[in-house]
């Protein structure tokens, strides 16, 4: 079961990492690649470590739908972010659904393969609430079970965190 938890991610994040065994941020990113809005605009201006290992990839490889970049935090070893890509393109007034359910699907698995394969002492991984349905346009009640049961039997506490009250 994946509990709640009310305030800022990233304050949330911040504020556990130095007491905490290892804590990931785990949010959708899209392929194309620019961290320009939503909760990826915060991250990427408050951890620009991430934005620029986001960036690199795009560059260097490219994104596909379904691959995860883990990026450790340069002043939080203890704190990750997860890059999920799980929509190719942002959200249009006349297309207005971007995110891809199996993709997003693909990442999260990568995520738990990434935590039991390489033994990663991560034991809290937050979510935000409504990840995908902002600027990716998605339905919450398509997203939410999907993050669920990909996340079922994953050995560590799992939150959703509202940033609402």
């Amino acid at each position: 079961m994946i509990r709640t938890l009310y305030g800022d991610i990233l304050k949330i994040a911040v504020e556990n990492a130095n007491f905490s065994d290892g804590i990931v941020i785990a949010h959708q990113v899209n392929c194309i690649p620019t961290m320009g809005a939503g909760l990826a605009k915060k991250i990427a201006n408050t951890f620009p470590e991430v934005n620029r290992a986001y960036l690199a990839k795009g560059k260097e490889e490219g994104w596909q739908l379904g691959d995860l970049q883990i990026v450790e935090c340069n002043y939080y070893p203890n704190l990750r972010v997860a890059n999920l890509a799980g929509q190719l393109r942002v959200a249009t007034p006349t297309n207005r659904v971007a995110t891809d359910l199996e993709a997003l699907r693909l990442s999260l698995q990568g995520l738990a393969q990434w935590r039991s394969m390489e033994g990663h002492d991560i034991f809290r991984i937050l979510f935000p609430l409504g990840m995908g349905c902002g600027h990716g346009g998605e339905d919450w009640d398509n997203v939410r079970p999907i993050i669920e049961d990909t996340m079922e039997g994953f050995h560590a506490d799992c939150y959703f965190v509202n940033n609402k009250k």
